[in-house]
């Protein structure tokens, strides 16, 4: 860089500042530059961690939300096995006067759960899962291998996928075993 006029340049260089004063206020804009920085960072680390709380406070509300409508849902598949045990027993045979007015109310139940995507699974004839299965007992059984459940004591249900309940189930031990021939008894 050059000052003065054309016949006596003068050449400062901007490394050397041509007053102190000059040097002063490069040196403070440097300071201010790094403390904007400093400020700049702790202002967008402050704006993430915002928006990190708000999001785990939102994550919070919805466990909450969910868990009180699981105890709801449960409370509904209650209400659910007692229309089936009811609708089962000889007291209430289809000639019965309300035989009819409980058939849809349990309908009506069962739309409601639908609704709620809750939905129930079949168990019997499968292999036992202990993630959507409490086995309640096991037996020898004829018709069905090992593990494969031979009988639903309690129906299970998922809810958006999830096991809402486990199925309460009889689980097969296989065939009996049979009795080995003695090789000690003589005839």
């Amino acid at each position: 860089m050059t000052k003065g006029n054309k016949k006596n340049p003068v050449v400062v260089t901007p490394e050397e500042p041509a007053h102190p004063a000059e040097h002063a206020l490069e040196a403070r804009i440097g300071e201010l530059e790094q403390e904007l920085k400093k400020e700049k960072d702790q202002h967008l680390r402050t704006l993430a961690d915002f928006d990190n709380y708000r999001k785990r406070v939102g994550r919070e509300i919805d466990d909450i939300g969910k868990a009180g409508k699981r105890d709801v849902l449960l409370g509904v598949l209650a209400i659910m096995d007692s229309f089936e045990r009811g609708l089962q027993s000889e007291a209430l045979k289809s000639d019965h006067p309300i035989h009819a007015g409980v058939i849809s109310i349990y309908r009506q139940l069962q739309r409601l759960l639908e609704q709620h995507q809750v939905m129930s699974f079949e168990s019997v004839g499968q292999r036992f899962d202990p993630n959507l299965h409490q086995a309640t007992e096991a037996e020898f059984n004829q018709r069905y291998p090992e593990d494969i459940i031979t009988q639903e004591v309690q129906k299970g249900y998922l809810w958006e996928g999830k096991v809402l309940r486990p199925a309460q189930v009889i689980v097969s031990r296989g065939t009996p075993p049979t009795e080995a021939p003695r090789l000690d008894v003589w005839e």
